[in-house]
């Protein structure tokens, strides 16, 4: 664990506290990418969880959380996905951006609570939709978003994304959106990413929680026994 998570440490951009692809220290005409970035988070963060012992660990993390409140967050819209604060945004960085920032300790920060409400709004505008051929990839980073938002949050986004999942799987056990193509539309990468957003409250700890306590957690396995009680 530890090599690849220095590898990680050591791909990080030194003049952006983000990554791109092919882990270079350094940008190729000041690109970073939030997609590739927060997998780099996630990472980061399940490693410190697990005790990982690699020189300059927290220093990456702090990075990070520079990174996207600095370099990715526009006020008005939201995370970007490459270029500049808020340019190319779209859904998949809006989640992906905020649970990056939750990971990191920032669950009340002004960028998480804009990102909660985009996620909100992009549910209740109807994009929550088979027909949409990136849901796989959008709803795994919305839904532990709002999962880390708290009970109120994730019961409305839970109702709506778990009858599209559960009404369109195959009856192999596997989803591909109709219409993706390329790795969009790999059965295996689209019925990974649906699984864990239906597992996500059964799998996840409260990984938010940095062990030194950094915000005070939101209780987000205060539900009730209905939540969950899909057809």
């Amino acid at each position: 664990m530890n090599e690849a998570v220095r590898r990680i440490v050591e791909g990080q951009q030194e003049e952006t506290g983000g990554w791109d692809y092919f882990y270079r220290a350094y940008s190729v005409n000041n690109r970073w990418d939030l997609s590739v970035s927060a997998w780099q988070v996630q990472a980061l963060k399940a490693a410190h969880m697990a005790g990982a012992d690699v020189e300059g660990l927290e220093e990456a993390m702090d990075r990070a959380v520079d990174f996207l409140k600095n370099r990715t967050f526009h006020s008005e819209r939201g995370f970007g996905y490459s270029g500049g604060p808020g340019q190319g945004a779209r859904p998949a960085v809006q989640g992906g951006g905020t649970l990056g920032l939750q990971l990191l300790g920032e669950l009340r920060s002004s960028e998480v609570r804009t990102g909660i409400d985009i996620i909100n709004r992009y549910r209740t505008e109807g994009n929550i939709s088979w027909d949409n051929d990136r849901l796989a990839y959008i709803a795994y980073y919305q839904t532990q978003a709002v999962f880390h938002a708290g009970t109120r949050h994730f019961r409305s986004w839970n109702n709506t994304l778990a009858p599209v999942l559960i009404q369109n799987q195959s009856p192999d056990g596997s989803w591909r959106p109709p219409g993706a193509d390329g790795w969009d539309g790999s059965p295996v990468m689209n019925t990974t990413l649906n699984a864990m957003s239906l597992m996500v409250y059964y799998r996840f700890l409260p990984t938010f929680q940095d062990p030194e306590e950094r915000e005070e957690t939101v209780d987000v396995f205060a539900f009730d026994d209905d939540d969950f009680s899909l057809e």
